[in-house]
């Protein structure tokens, strides 16, 4: 300590304290001492008002830039050696895999600043790829917290682009072979082609989006008609592999118990960042009705106060030659003395490559039922028409049969099970409907086992009503209308 510093000392002592001549040099070593721990403070303190921030808030790299350093600085230098961690995010991938963007060279998450220091930087190895995939950020940003005195500043994250040096190689080129196509229900698995204009290195794909009057698998619920078709292939996408230049979207088509008018699938490529549609971006595949039998049976309707109320259900057997009339297959039970008809459809084929019920060769049990009413007697007709090439055969060439109930035959079948009552019968063999028996009668009871429902059928209307005036059948039967 210099003379001079000790002189100020002993002229405060001397002026401040107004101390004897004898107390004022015990005063002066104190007072030096206090000085000397003063100017010899600890130099691992934090400097006063330290902040670390980034260089700058945004940058721009390229695919080919190979190793990035991203800058950050102190306002002072480093009191001590110290961490300093940050977070990674965007839409970039970080990391060693064949699909990542860059990789954090060192210690991820953390950068390590010595005592002194004024700058650090977080180096990143950028990935050269041949994707054509658009421009993808990463974004770092400095943890908020005050580590040995020292602040996050400002600019407290940095965002980074990395362009695609891929943009200007012509993106992939995918389309429909055929945009219209045209289906029945019976034929089971569809493959609609996807083209490629040329083939690529790597594997393509190209997601869809489906719509139309068509009911999906996917989105059937209790509240939806029965399916109309499935997705076979990748649901919602399509992949043409590497080398190749097509691919099939694969569609099973539902055969059912239904008699329906035309219902069409679309299906629309959607472009992306990797792949541009073609002129044919969108394919619509019409599902005609397959061929089949359609099942009619009516009975007067309300007259002077009385009121019928009949259902028809249909069991199958396992051989035309011995059947065993398995559970019911397929129904129609509306009930409403509103509706004086009921009415099934059975499709010609319950066989193919895609959904095989194994009944090539089966017979047909029909049963029907008088639920409820008044009517005694009550004479009901059923009549046999054959649907083929999507019409119905022509007024007259159907087969028409007539028996007459009484109130010994009426029964409510949801109140009591017992055995069931066959009352006539159809063959398929081929594909071609024969034999079809007269209608038998019991002497009393027209009962129905309502069993579950038989657990090879592929889709069915589930006592789902669709009323004829659907496919216009009253130009058939002009009587009941």
């Amino acid at each position: 300590m210099d003379k001079t510093a000790l002189d100020r000392i002993d002229y405060k002592i001397k002026h401040m304290f107004k101390t004897t001549t004898l107390l004022r040099p015990i005063l002066v070593v104190f007072a030096a001492l206090s000085l000397l721990f003063t100017s010899c403070k600890d130099d691992d303190e934090p400097a006063s008002g330290a902040e670390i921030s980034f260089t700058t808030d945004a940058m721009t790299i390229g695919e080919g830039d190979g190793m990035i350093d991203v800058e950050i600085e102190l306002n002072k230098p480093a009191p001590r050696n110290f961490t300093l961690t940050y977070d990674v995010g965007g839409t970039a991938i970080e990391g060693t895999t064949e699909t990542a963007d860059f990789d954090i060279q060192g210690a991820f998450g953390r950068v390590d600043i010595d005592k002194g220091e004024t700058s650090a930087s977080i180096q990143l190895a950028v990935k050269q790829d041949d994707t054509n995939e658009g421009d993808e950020v990463i974004t770092i940003t400095l943890d908020d917290v005050n580590e040995n005195g020292i602040k996050i500043g400002s600019e407290d994250e940095i965002t980074i682009t990395i362009t695609d040096d891929d943009d200007d190689a012509p993106l992939a080129t995918v389309s429909f072979v055929e945009t219209e196509l045209t289906a029945i229900e019976s034929d089971g698995l569809i493959e609609i082609e996807v083209t490629l204009a040329e083939a690529a290195d790597t594997d393509v794909t190209v997601a869809y989006e489906l719509s139309g009057t068509a009911q999906d698998a996917e989105t059937e619920t209790d509240e939806t008609p029965p399916s109309d078709y499935i997705i076979v292939s990748e649901y919602g996408t399509i992949t043409i592999p590497a080398g190749q230049t097509s691919a099939m979207i694969e569609v099973g088509l539902y055969s059912d118990d239904q008699l329906e008018d035309p219902e069409t699938l679309e299906i629309t490529l959607i472009e992306d960042g990797q792949v541009q549609v073609g002129t044919n971006d969108k394919a619509t595949l019409t599902i005609a009705q397959e061929d089949g039998m359609w099942i009619f049976m009516s009975w007067p309707g309300t007259e002077e106060g009385t009121l019928a109320d009949m259902d028809m259900f249909v069991r199958i057997g396992e051989t035309s030659e011995t059947p065993s009339w398995d559970g019911i297959l397929t129904a129609s039970a509306y009930r409403d003395f509103d509706y004086n008809y009921e009415f099934v459809f059975l499709p010609r084929t319950f066989s193919g490559d895609l959904f095989d019920l194994g009944y090539d060769d089966t017979t047909f049990g029909l049963t029907y039922t008088y639920y409820d009413g008044t009517l005694d007697p009550l004479e009901f007709e059923v009549a046999f028409i054959e649907f083929i090439d999507g019409d119905f055969e022509p007024l007259g060439e159907e087969e028409v049969f007539i028996q007459t109930y009484t109130a010994e035959h009426k029964n409510k079948w949801t109140n009591t099970a017992v055995p069931s009552i066959i009352a006539q019968t159809i063959r398929l063999s081929n594909g071609e409907f024969s034999d079809i028996s007269p209608i038998t009668k019991e002497a009393s009871s027209s009962r129905v086992n309502f069993s579950n429902r038989h657990n090879k059928i592929i889709r069915s209307g589930s006592f789902r009503k669709v009323r004829p005036e659907t496919f216009k059948v009253s130009k058939l039967f002009p009587r009941l209308y």
